[in-house]
């Protein structure tokens, strides 16, 4: 896989070029190495780097400096899409319900429990914006069913370790907006 991914022709391989002026056996086999050490087996982790790597603006960074955790890249990646807090409340509530689910929901069962919170929410236009949005981080699924990409994500969302943090999502909220969706 690692291979694959570092070998074909495409940005990777670009910026590897620039970041070692060169693209050399031995520089793409020590950051293979270093990747694998700090995976620490987790393939998920190094499939993120190199989604990470691959689509990072900043060319001038140190390939060898890598996240310690997936906590930290889903950080980076949330930083990086979402800079503002008010960015973020625009899909907080979506995330809450997402982490809330015990089995996956349709568009439509999440645009209702949302809807049941925001009232002027527009299904063509705000909904299917955030969706958009987030879409980096969903799975379509059967039917029409999404759910988060990973549990690790959720895992991440909702951690105590997250907790004040501006990406905090709260697992409370989306069992509150579930509640009022299917009792009222």
């Amino acid at each position: 896989y690692l291979l694959t991914r570092f070998y074909r022709h495409g940005p990777l391989l670009h910026r590897l070029k620039v970041w070692f002026e060169d693209d050399s056996i031995e520089n793409i086999a020590r950051l293979i190495s270093v990747l694998l050490s700090k995976s620490q087996g987790n393939f998920l982790f190094v499939k993120e780097m190199l989604r990470h790597w691959e689509t990072s603006c900043q060319d001038e960074s140190d390939p060898y400096r890598l996240p310690r955790s997936l906590g930290e890249l889903y950080h980076s990646y949330f930083e990086r899409l979402y800079n503002q807090k008010e960015e973020f409340k625009l899909v907080r509530r979506t995330l809450e319900v997402l982490v809330s689910t015990f089995e996956p929901l349709t568009l439509n069962e999440i645009f209702h429990v949302l809807r049941m919170k925001e009232k002027s929410l527009d299904d063509d236009y705000d909904f299917k914006d955030r969706m958009i949005d987030l879409g980096h981080f969903l799975r379509y699924g059967k039917n029409g069913t999404v759910t988060l990409y990973h549990q690790s994500l959720s895992e991440w969302l909702t951690s105590e370790s997250n907790r004040g943090s501006p990406f905090y999502v709260s697992k409370r909220k989306g069992h509150e907006m579930l509640c009022d969706f299917y009792f009222n």
